[in-house]
């Protein structure tokens, strides 16, 4: 067994969490989602040679956050190691795989509360490359608008693009009363370690200027997550642009594609049902039964 204590996580973690195999296309098997928060949540990570455990302060208050584990491997001993580690346990953002085998090992000792707001959306990559049928005709009709008034060109991202895309961020904070500064910091650590996170991202460009761009990566051989996307507001159906293209130039050799979660914000979940996801994937919050 790996001796490890909670450590912050870090880089030099992303070898030993990469060696997880991918069960589901489930955000949380994407290493430079924690990492790019992991100041923002106080991220830790505790290594065994069977699984990951992680713990964070999401909300202020210190919590679990829920375990990897391989494929071989069952939920016991990691519970057992958190249950020892923390009388009040609680843990975060639990899937449903985790959920089904606590249940199978621990039968009516813990509780789940649904976490609708941090449950994730995921999608064909296909439908999201053509945006076939009628459920979506509005979403070309979107693209088609915008590419008859602007020409733009989709390209990878590179370093010099940095500023740019931080101006960007920097434009949409100041427009949206739902902006959180904590994000520009997440992204400019995403940006800043781009090749060593072995990221996927593009921009739009629209007279050498950046108006869009998209981050995202792979995970697993056949499922992707967008992990940042944003788009001058000015343009009309610039979103649906970069959402396509990310896909198209960047993700088509993928299955699916994890859009995350929509933190409860009312126009973010209306935007993302609106594509139609082929699978959500339910967050749970658990704590011992006796706590109820």
């Amino acid at each position: 067994m790996l001796q490890h204590g909670f450590e912050a996580l870090s880089l030099c973690h992303r070898d030993a969490y990469l060696s997880f195999p991918v069960t589901s296309p489930n955000s949380k098997f994407s290493f430079a989602q924690g990492f790019m928060w992991q100041e923002q949540y106080g991220t830790e990570i505790c290594l065994r040679d069977n699984y990951l455990l992680f713990r964070a302060r999401p909300d202020g208050s210190p919590c679990f956050v829920s375990p990897i584990l391989r494929s071989d491997a069952d939920i016991v001993p990691a519970m057992e190691e958190m249950l020892a580690l923390c009388p009040d346990f609680c843990m975060r953002y639990v899937c449903p795989e985790i959920k089904v085998a606590i249940e199978k090992y621990f039968p009516g000792r813990f509780l789940f509360i649904p976490d609708r707001d941090n449950s994730e959306y995921v999608y064909s990559t296909q439908s999201l490359i053509t945006l076939a049928g009628k459920k979506l005709h509005q979403k070309r009709n979107h693209i088609n608008a915008f590419e008859r008034q602007h020409e733009y060109s989709f390209v990878p991202y590179e370093p010099r693009y940095f500023r740019q895309c931080m101006l960007l961020q920097q434009k949409w904070l100041d427009g949206s009363p739902s902006g959180d500064a904590a994000e520009s910091a997440a992204i400019e650590k995403a940006l800043l370690n781009y090749d060593a996170l072995q990221l996927r991202a593009g921009v739009i460009l629209q007279s050498g200027e950046v108006t869009a761009f998209s981050i995202g990566e792979k995970t697993g051989s056949n499922c992707a997550v967008i992990l940042i996307e944003k788009a001058l507001p000015e343009y009309n159906g610039l979103f649906q642009v970069i959402n396509r293209d990310t896909v198209r130039n960047l993700f088509a050799d993928t299955e699916y594609i994890n859009r995350c979660e929509d933190m409860g914000i009312e126009g973010m979940r209306k935007a993302k049902l609106s594509y139609q996801p082929c699978l959500m994937v339910d967050k749970y919050t658990c704590v011992p039964a006796k706590q109820r």
